[in-house]
């Protein structure tokens, strides 16, 4: 078994691959629903699909610090 190239981010954006996809309907179009900062300086934020209405929580961190 060969494993397959991975594409650069620049191939994905192109290819319309990059983003967050709902789980439950395929959708792409998530609207953030809920944010609030965590003890640790990250974000937490929920977002709602605006198709099927399933949530999905992702946390970010801060990329300069």
């Amino acid at each position: 078994m060969t494993a397959k190239p991975r594409k650069t981010l620049g191939e994905m954006a192109a290819a319309g691959d990059v983003g967050l996809v709902c789980r439950a309907c395929g959708c792409r179009d998530l609207r953030v629903y809920y944010t609030r900062g965590t003890k640790d300086g990250r974000v937490r934020r929920v977002r709602k699909c605006r198709h099927c209405g399933a949530e999905k929580t992702t946390f970010e961190a801060d990329a300069f610090h």
